[in-house]
């Protein structure tokens, strides 16, 4: 054997906070044993995670001069996070099915889900230790636990005080959004007529069967009703939802904080903060603050809309007057007018009340920015707009003579048609 091994025939260097050591041998014709090559790695102070093949194959003279993995370390394991379990649907797709002849099928659309007093709702499985590891030097890397998830917030519901299970306190309509958890209060009825009398309800009321003419039904909630509807009044303080549609005969309305989704409407008057969506719509008036929708024809009455129109044919082959109108509701008219005169009012004022006039004008400007988005929004019509049909927009009008697959926008100061081609 020749020359002794000793340390300066070896170069290391350590790596990724010493979970990597590489080892070069500087004289390939060192000779040495794995347990002399060995003893060399402890010397500089390599302890744990060797490769044994490298050592094998340096030790044997392979590898020599140049640097070569000699030894890896054990990361440190995060633990797994914390994470609920659900013990109901978290998401009911409220997707309708488009029907051969073009129409939307409500009728078969699961809106939500129900669930039961003391049913349990979810239960929390916390966040697990990490695992340790370790460096090649042999020195411990203390791992961290996995990140626990924020107790669920909302109502209807209980939980024990571990706060890891959690059980309904009502019988609902459960929601869950995010961290937020709501059981909402669900009322189930037949039907609704003269004889059953009106339901005002401060949650949800889902009507299996119809609704008859002159009853009213108020709820803080969503309105669900499977059979038809007739001339009744539904106020509601989240969504309408129609699987049949209502024929009022021009005696019933609708008014809802968010969307009115309806298989058809006919001589009714419709109020909505959110979308309507309807797959016919006869003579009816309807305002949405957001967008109308129908997927096979509005034909008759007024409908307006904020952020526009996304419709199939507009009128009908004889000419009836259907009015389409981009405009914000008239009551977020009368709200800009009294605040731009009580701006002027707190202007003149001594000493001025400089909270209030802040409150002002804020509301006031995001009314203005509601009106300038209008010259965002259009009509696109994508079946026939038939003659008698006008479009109205910013003051100007665009009557439509049987064209076919357009779309209506405000250009600079006049109405523009596109073709969707």
């Amino acid at each position: 054997m020749g020359k002794e091994i000793t340390k300066d025939d070896f170069e290391i260097a350590f790596a990724e906070s010493d979970m990597q050591a590489f080892v070069t041998v500087k004289r390939a014709e060192a000779e040495f044993t794995k347990e002399q090559f060995l003893d060399i790695l402890g010397q500089f102070g390599i302890r744990y995670g060797i490769k044994e093949e490298q050592v094998v194959e340096i030790a044997g003279g392979s590898l020599r001069l140049r640097p070569i993995l000699i030894a890896e370390g054990t990361p440190a394991k995060v633990g797994e996070p914390g994470q609920y379990e659900y013990f109901f649907r978290t998401q009911v797709d409220r997707i309708p099915r488009i029907l051969k002849d073009g129409s939307v099928d409500y009728q078969n659309i699961e809106w939500f889900e129900v669930v039961q007093e003391g049913q349990k709702l979810a239960q929390y499985h916390p966040a697990s230790e990490g695992v340790d590891g370790c460096t090649v030097k042999g020195v411990p890397v203390k791992a961290r636990k996995g990140i626990e998830m924020r107790p669920l917030t909302g109502k209807g519901f209980r939980f024990e005080s571990d706060k890891r299970c959690y059980y309904a306190t009502q019988n609902g309509m459960i929601q869950l959004d995010g961290n937020e958890l709501q059981v909402i209060n669900h009322l189930e009825l037949d039907e609704v007529t003269l004889a059953t009398g009106n339901v005002v309800f401060n949650g949800s009321v889902h009507v299996r069967g119809n609704v008859g003419y002159g009853t009213v039904i108020k709820a803080m909630e969503d309105v669900v009703v499977d059979g038809t509807v007739e001339g009744a009044t539904i106020e509601s303080g989240g969504n309408v939802i129609l699987k049949k549609g209502m024929n009022a005969a021009g005696h019933g309305s609708i008014t809802a904080k968010n969307d009115v989704i309806s298989r058809f409407l006919e001589s009714v008057t419709v109020h909505a903060k959110g979308n309507i969506e309807v797959d016919k719509s006869l003579n009816s008036f309807l305002y949405a603050s957001g967008m109308i929708k129908s997927s096979r024809v509005l034909s008759g009455g007024v409908a307006q809309a904020e952020k526009g129109f996304r419709v199939n044919n507009v009128g009908n082959h004889v000419g009836i007057q259907t009015l389409l109108r981009i405009l914000v509701d008239e009551e977020v008219w009368l709200e800009y007018k009294k605040l731009r005169i009580r701006m002027m009012e707190l202007q003149n004022e001594v000493p001025v009340n400089v909270e209030e006039l802040t409150d002002v004008t804020y509301r006031a400007q995001t009314i203005e920015h509601r009106i300038q988005r209008l010259r965002n929004s259009n009509a696109v019509i994508s079946g026939h707009a038939y003659a008698g049909t006008t479009v109205e927009m910013t003051g100007c009008k665009w009557e439509a003579d049987d064209q076919y697959n357009v779309t209506v926008a405000m250009g600079p100061g006049a109405i523009e048609v596109v073709n969707n081609y």
